[in-house]
């Protein structure tokens, strides 16, 4: 049913969330993970243009945090016998993450979400609901586990 699975991801609950679920289900149909980062380098070069600094510093980092998820991912899946590999993709999230959809020929993109929602959706703007909009491939959304205020 679902070979390749593709999971963006970063260091966020919402991706561990998608971690957990997308790991569950590859062992459970015996498919393939395919982790992935996308660095936002246009959105990285911009802020540190609009301060007048240099972006390597910024963009070296990213690179290191989004090495770092992946090397962990992997050892998740691999601690649970399921097959993993990991990508870390440059430039527009959203078209990023399709065009590894497409390149690792993943028939099933599966990402956290915060599940925000009116201003706060439209102020940061969505990746899961770019891919969502535009995915050629089933997308399966894992939100985030709120825990209640207390009062």
């Amino acid at each position: 049913m679902f070979n390749a699975i593709l999971v963006p991801i970063d260091a966020g609950e919402p991706s561990e969330s998608a971690m957990e679920m997308a790991v569950q289900l590859a062992s459970a149909v015996k498919g393939r993970l395919v982790f992935c980062s996308a660095i936002d380098v246009a959105g990285i070069t911009v802020d540190a243009a609009g301060a007048f600094i240099d972006p390597r510093p910024s963009l070296d980092a990213a690179h290191e945090a989004a090495e770092k998820v992946m090397q962990d991912a992997a050892k998740r899946a691999a601690d649970a016998g399921v097959a993993a590999e990991t990508d870390v993709l440059d430039g527009d999230p959203v078209a990023s993450i399709l065009d590894a959809a497409r390149e690792h020929h993943a028939d099933l993109i599966l990402m956290g979400s915060h599940g925000r929602g009116g201003l706060a959706r439209a102020m940061l703007g969505s990746v899961t609901e770019g891919v969502l909009r535009k995915s050629s491939v089933p997308v399966l959304v894992v939100r985030t586990q709120r825990v209640p205020a207390h009062s």
